[in-house]
């Protein structure tokens, strides 16, 4: 794909008009949500203290990088329970420090033990944003190097990292234009798993896996600045170039009879967002559950196995504190996750300003290197699909490096 120089992209535009700041919080369930019928209710058991009180065992495992790890007993169904907690805190300016994204390609799931193999500078790794459970490809967008390798025409919420490394939280989106035969057309989607009315992009980064393509679509192959490929159903990404994938009247009809074999064609890709400053690095998350100092009540609990393992994501210190607090869950003993009510009570005690879900369950784990095994990596959590044999695989993790 002909893309702009990587500095100037890194310095994507920041629009205020894109959205409001605080579109990052969920638009509000409707209340038929938590009706009878739903698989959620507001029937939450209260938040309780976590944080004070439980004895930590800390790791510092790098110099401004330090892992806390704690058990505090609770209320659970009717008996006591545990809350087993990992806390990785990070002083994100500290020299030598730095963080990128785990993967091979966004449609390949693996262990996170192994997208961490051979890296001997990685002090710690853990789980990103949701994803789909089928395909493995991210539900939202990614960024790396200032880079959009996933991302979608519509705003989405991120968090993640400016060039100063200051954590941030935003809503980012692509900004990307195809122009042929003096026509130019919006980018609508890039490397997404379900492509949107008009125009879709798929490059190598997407991975060997087949598109899944809907049945109103057209695509043709792009390379080397020109049309390669008549109009057909193609699902697979190409090496090299991009497959271009219209859906929608207009962009059927551009793709399909404006476009032809050998035609010049250029692409640009680069995002926008709300943010102070560009992203550099960004992942996806979901459900906001710290707003301004202030932890959201009255959020919706799962009826079925309401307390499930966490991964959450949040910042202090205006963006200079990045804190991932992974909770473990043992399906079938008293050890057990929280529900987004708790969570959000657990990163306001540990000093959050803003804070976000990332993924859960089966997906939420934490590797970690002691000082104490600096040759290996080791799981600090239980994963919740069966233990240290049954790590569940991921398409991207988060990766914190020391290079000093």
């Amino acid at each position: 794909m002909n893309v702009p120089n990587p500095r100037k992209r890194a310095a994507s535009v920041t629009t205020a008009a894109l959205l409001a700041a605080l579109a990052a919080v969920p638009a509000a369930v409707p209340a038929s949500a938590g009706g009878h019928h739903s698989p959620y209710t507001t029937n939450c058991p209260p938040a309780e203290s976590l944080i004070r009180g439980t004895t930590w065992h800390t790791h510092r495992l790098a110099p401004g990088v330090v892992l806390q790890e704690g058990q505090r007993h609770d209320h659970f169904e009717g008996q006591i329970g545990t809350v087993d907690m990992h806390v990785l805190t990070v002083a994100t300016l500290t020299k030598h420090v730095h963080f990128a994204p785990l993967m091979h390609s966004l449609a390949e799931r693996s262990k996170l033990s192994e997208l961490a193999s051979g890296k001997r500078r990685l002090i710690a790794a853990t789980n990103t944003g949701f994803y789909d459970f089928r395909f493995g490809t991210p539900q939202g967008p990614v960024v790396t190097n200032g880079v959009p390798l996933l991302a979608y025409r519509s705003p989405k919420t991120v968090v993640g990292f400016t060039a100063d490394k200051h954590v941030q939280a935003a809503q980012l989106a692509l900004a990307g234009t195809v122009k042929a035969d003096g026509v130019t057309f919006p980018l609508a989607a890039l490397n997404v798993l379900d492509p949107p009315t008009g125009l879709t992009a798929y490059t190598s980064r997407w991975g060997s896996q087949y598109i899944p393509l809907p049945r109103d679509a057209v695509a043709r192959y792009v390379n080397g600045g020109r049309v390669t490929s008549s109009a057909g159903r193609y699902n697979n990404a190409p090496s090299s170039g991009y497959l271009l994938v219209a859906r929608g009247q207009s962009a059927y009809n551009f793709v399909r009879s404006t476009l032809h074999n050998g035609d010049t064609i250029s692409a640009t890709t680069s995002t926008r967002s709300t943010a102070r400053a560009a992203f550099t690095q960004a992942y996806a998350v979901g459900t906001q559950v710290v707003v301004n100092h202030q932890a959201r009540t009255n959020m919706l609990c799962r009826r079925e196995y309401p307390q499930p393992a966490r991964t959450a994501i949040g910042f202090a210190d205006k963006g200079r504190k990045l804190i991932l607090a992974i909770i473990a869950d043992h399906p079938g003993t008293t050890l057990h996750g929280l529900d987004t009510n708790q969570v959000a009570r657990v990163m306001l005690d540990l000093g959050a300003s803003q804070a976000y879900m990332f993924d859960g369950s089966g997906s939420t784990e934490l590797l970690a290197r002691l000082r104490s095994h600096p040759h290996t990596l080791s799981l600090r959590n239980y994963p919740a699909d069966g233990g240290a044999k049954y790590e569940r695989p991921m398409p991207v993790g988060l990766g914190i490096y020391y290079t000093g």
